[in-house]
Protein backbone atom coordinates (compact mmCIF):
# COMPACT_ATOMS: atom_id res chain seq x y z
CA UNK A 1 0.00 0.00 0.00
CA UNK A 2 0.97 3.55 -0.96
CA UNK A 3 1.26 5.78 1.86
CA UNK A 4 1.38 9.77 1.37
CA UNK A 5 2.87 12.30 3.77
CA UNK A 6 4.62 15.94 4.62
CA UNK A 7 2.72 17.98 2.01
CA UNK A 8 4.66 21.65 1.26
CA UNK A 9 3.38 24.19 -0.20
CA UNK A 10 5.24 25.96 -3.09
CA UNK A 11 5.71 29.64 -1.81
CA UNK A 12 3.56 30.89 -5.26
CA UNK A 13 0.66 28.66 -3.79
CA UNK A 14 0.52 26.75 -7.74
CA UNK A 15 2.63 23.56 -6.25
CA UNK A 16 2.35 20.51 -3.78
CA UNK A 17 5.68 18.33 -3.04
CA UNK A 18 4.95 14.99 -0.64
CA UNK A 19 6.79 12.20 -0.06
CA UNK A 20 5.45 8.57 -0.37
CA UNK A 21 6.58 5.49 1.68
CA UNK A 22 5.43 1.67 0.84
CA UNK A 23 6.78 -1.63 2.68
CA UNK A 24 7.73 -3.47 -0.69
CA UNK A 25 8.96 -0.74 -2.94
CA UNK A 26 10.54 2.04 -0.52
CA UNK A 27 9.39 5.87 -0.61
CA UNK A 28 9.78 8.81 -3.36
CA UNK A 29 9.40 12.32 -3.92
CA UNK A 30 6.45 13.78 -5.70
CA UNK A 31 4.99 17.08 -6.89
CA UNK A 32 1.16 17.74 -7.73
CA UNK A 33 -0.40 21.05 -8.88
CA UNK A 34 -2.37 22.38 -6.01
CA UNK A 35 -5.51 22.80 -8.15
CA UNK A 36 -5.49 19.07 -8.98
CA UNK A 37 -4.03 16.89 -11.64
CA UNK A 38 -1.88 13.65 -11.72
CA UNK A 39 1.50 13.97 -9.27
CA UNK A 40 4.83 13.75 -11.18
CA UNK A 41 7.28 12.02 -9.41
CA UNK A 42 10.83 13.90 -8.98
CA UNK A 43 13.08 11.23 -7.24
CA UNK A 44 13.43 8.06 -9.26
CA UNK A 45 15.51 5.95 -7.25
CA UNK A 46 13.26 4.34 -4.28
CA UNK A 47 14.49 5.12 -0.64
CA UNK A 48 13.17 6.87 2.71
CA UNK A 49 12.65 10.90 2.00
CA UNK A 50 11.50 12.69 4.67
CA UNK A 51 10.92 16.78 5.38
CA UNK A 52 10.04 18.07 1.99
CA UNK A 53 10.91 21.81 2.17
CA UNK A 54 10.81 24.63 -1.13
CA UNK A 55 13.88 27.11 -1.63
CA UNK A 56 12.78 30.48 -0.32
CA UNK A 57 12.12 31.55 -4.27
CA UNK A 58 10.55 28.11 -4.94
CA UNK A 59 13.37 26.81 -7.43
CA UNK A 60 14.43 24.61 -5.04
CA UNK A 61 13.25 21.32 -2.77
CA UNK A 62 15.16 20.62 0.14
CA UNK A 63 15.01 16.86 1.22
CA UNK A 64 16.41 14.35 3.84
CA UNK A 65 17.02 10.91 1.62
CA UNK A 66 18.29 7.33 3.23
CA UNK A 67 17.94 4.40 1.77
CA UNK A 68 14.52 1.86 2.04
CA UNK A 69 16.51 -1.16 3.21
CA UNK A 70 17.88 0.63 6.22
CA UNK A 71 14.72 3.06 7.34
CA UNK A 72 13.26 -1.07 7.51
CA UNK A 73 15.96 -2.48 9.56
CA UNK A 74 15.76 -2.78 13.39
CA UNK A 75 19.26 -1.03 14.53
CA UNK A 76 18.49 2.29 13.16
CA UNK A 77 22.32 2.09 11.46
CA UNK A 78 21.35 3.68 7.72
CA UNK A 79 22.68 6.89 6.91
CA UNK A 80 20.79 9.92 6.08
CA UNK A 81 21.57 12.83 3.73
CA UNK A 82 20.24 16.30 3.25
CA UNK A 83 19.81 17.09 -0.25
CA UNK A 84 18.54 19.47 -2.39
CA UNK A 85 16.89 19.11 -6.23
CA UNK A 86 15.82 21.75 -8.36
CA UNK A 87 11.89 22.33 -8.20
CA UNK A 88 11.04 20.97 -11.90
CA UNK A 89 12.71 17.44 -11.08
CA UNK A 90 16.51 16.05 -12.32
CA UNK A 91 19.87 15.40 -10.37
CA UNK A 92 19.88 15.87 -6.66
CA UNK A 93 22.84 17.35 -4.82
CA UNK A 94 24.46 16.20 -1.16
CA UNK A 95 25.10 18.81 0.70
CA UNK A 96 25.83 16.82 4.11
CA UNK A 97 25.62 13.78 6.09
CA UNK A 98 23.39 13.69 9.02
CA UNK A 99 24.68 12.11 12.85
CA UNK A 100 22.68 9.27 13.95
CA UNK A 101 19.80 9.68 16.68
CA UNK A 102 19.67 13.27 16.09
CA UNK A 103 15.90 15.22 15.59
CA UNK A 104 16.36 16.38 12.38
CA UNK A 105 14.23 19.48 11.13
CA UNK A 106 15.64 20.78 8.33
CA UNK A 107 15.48 24.13 6.75
CA UNK A 108 16.51 27.50 4.05
CA UNK A 109 18.14 30.36 5.77
CA UNK A 110 15.91 33.63 4.83
CA UNK A 111 18.14 33.74 1.53
CA UNK A 112 18.22 30.40 -0.18
CA UNK A 113 21.45 30.01 0.18
CA UNK A 114 22.72 27.75 3.14
CA UNK A 115 20.71 25.00 5.43
CA UNK A 116 20.26 24.79 8.53
CA UNK A 117 20.56 21.23 10.46
CA UNK A 118 21.22 19.41 13.94
CA UNK A 119 24.10 17.97 14.38
CA UNK A 120 25.65 16.12 17.27
CA UNK A 121 28.38 17.86 18.90
CA UNK A 122 32.04 16.10 19.90
CA UNK A 123 33.21 16.55 23.23
CA UNK A 124 36.63 16.90 24.30
CA UNK A 125 37.59 14.28 26.95
CA UNK A 126 35.05 12.54 28.86
CA UNK A 127 31.89 11.94 27.09
CA UNK A 128 29.05 14.80 28.61
CA UNK A 129 26.97 13.05 30.87
CA UNK A 130 23.82 13.52 28.37
CA UNK A 131 24.41 13.85 24.81
CA UNK A 132 25.08 17.40 22.97
CA UNK A 133 23.56 18.52 20.14
CA UNK A 134 24.45 21.84 18.09
CA UNK A 135 22.04 23.77 15.51
CA UNK A 136 24.82 24.47 12.83
CA UNK A 137 23.86 25.91 9.17
CA UNK A 138 25.65 25.11 5.42
CA UNK A 139 26.04 25.75 2.58
CA UNK A 140 24.07 24.51 -0.31
CA UNK A 141 27.17 22.92 -1.83
CA UNK A 142 28.31 21.54 1.14
CA UNK A 143 31.60 23.66 2.69
CA UNK A 144 31.19 26.97 5.24
CA UNK A 145 29.43 25.01 7.96
CA UNK A 146 28.83 27.47 10.83
CA UNK A 147 27.75 26.97 14.88
CA UNK A 148 24.44 28.80 16.00
CA UNK A 149 23.18 26.95 19.20
CA UNK A 150 24.57 24.16 21.40
CA UNK A 151 21.60 22.19 23.44
CA UNK A 152 21.68 19.45 25.93
CA UNK A 153 19.87 16.01 25.60
CA UNK A 154 19.32 13.91 22.91
CA UNK A 155 15.19 15.32 22.26
CA UNK A 156 15.98 18.52 21.18
CA UNK A 157 15.36 20.01 17.42
CA UNK A 158 15.90 23.82 16.61
CA UNK A 159 14.01 25.47 13.63
CA UNK A 160 14.82 28.56 12.38
CA UNK A 161 12.08 31.30 11.15
CA UNK A 162 12.24 32.30 7.56
CA UNK A 163 13.24 35.68 8.41
CA UNK A 164 15.98 34.38 10.59
CA UNK A 165 14.95 36.56 13.32
CA UNK A 166 13.59 33.47 16.14
CA UNK A 167 14.45 30.08 16.52
CA UNK A 168 11.16 27.27 17.51
CA UNK A 169 12.71 24.38 19.80
CA UNK A 170 10.77 21.12 20.39
CA UNK A 171 12.68 19.50 23.28
CA UNK A 172 9.99 16.31 23.82
CA UNK A 173 6.44 17.35 23.43
CA UNK A 174 6.87 20.75 24.41
CA UNK A 175 7.48 23.97 21.79
CA UNK A 176 9.42 27.05 23.17
CA UNK A 177 10.62 29.99 21.20
CA UNK A 178 13.73 32.99 21.47
CA UNK A 179 15.05 35.05 19.77
CA UNK A 180 17.98 33.67 17.08
CA UNK A 181 21.64 35.27 16.99
CA UNK A 182 22.85 37.05 14.41
CA UNK A 183 25.31 35.53 12.14
CA UNK A 184 28.95 36.83 13.77
CA UNK A 185 27.40 36.37 17.14
CA UNK A 186 29.27 34.28 19.69
CA UNK A 187 27.93 30.90 19.85
CA UNK A 188 25.47 30.39 22.64
CA UNK A 189 24.16 27.45 24.66
CA UNK A 190 20.50 27.33 24.80
CA UNK A 191 18.84 26.38 28.10
CA UNK A 192 15.39 26.39 28.47
CA UNK A 193 15.38 27.44 31.92
CA UNK A 194 18.08 30.61 33.05
CA UNK A 195 19.39 30.32 30.47
CA UNK A 196 21.51 33.36 28.60
CA UNK A 197 18.62 33.83 26.23
CA UNK A 198 15.03 34.95 26.89
CA UNK A 199 12.88 31.76 26.23
CA UNK A 200 9.03 31.56 26.54
CA UNK A 201 6.98 28.17 26.09
CA UNK A 202 4.48 28.24 23.63
CA UNK A 203 2.56 25.12 24.35
CA UNK A 204 0.32 24.02 27.24
CA UNK A 205 -0.53 20.10 26.08
CA UNK A 206 2.93 19.03 24.05
CA UNK A 207 3.51 19.92 20.43
CA UNK A 208 4.61 17.79 16.83
CA UNK A 209 5.57 19.05 13.44
CA UNK A 210 6.49 22.53 13.84
CA UNK A 211 5.91 24.92 10.82
CA UNK A 212 6.77 28.68 10.99
CA UNK A 213 4.20 30.45 8.40
CA UNK A 214 3.83 34.07 7.30
CA UNK A 215 7.13 34.51 6.70
CA UNK A 216 8.14 34.01 10.29
CA UNK A 217 5.56 35.78 12.42
CA UNK A 218 3.28 32.76 13.19
CA UNK A 219 4.24 29.62 14.50
CA UNK A 220 1.50 26.22 14.45
CA UNK A 221 2.28 22.79 15.70
CA UNK A 222 -0.01 19.52 15.93
CA UNK A 223 -1.20 17.30 19.26
CA UNK A 224 -2.80 14.50 18.79
CA UNK A 225 -5.76 15.79 16.68
CA UNK A 226 -5.56 19.45 17.60
CA UNK A 227 -3.68 21.85 15.63
CA UNK A 228 -2.81 25.11 16.53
Amino acid sequence: TLREYEPQFSPDGKSIVYVSWSDSDGGQMWKLPSSGGTPEPLTTTPGYYSHPQWSPDGQKILFIMGSARGWLSDDAGDVKEIRWMPAGGGESHFIVTLPARANQWPTWNSDGTRVYYMDRLEAEGKPPARPQFVLRSIRTDGVDKKEHLQFDGPSVVAIPSPDDNWVAIQDRYDAYIAPFPKAGAAVVKLELKNGALPVKRVTLEGANYIYWEDGGKTLTWSFANHFY
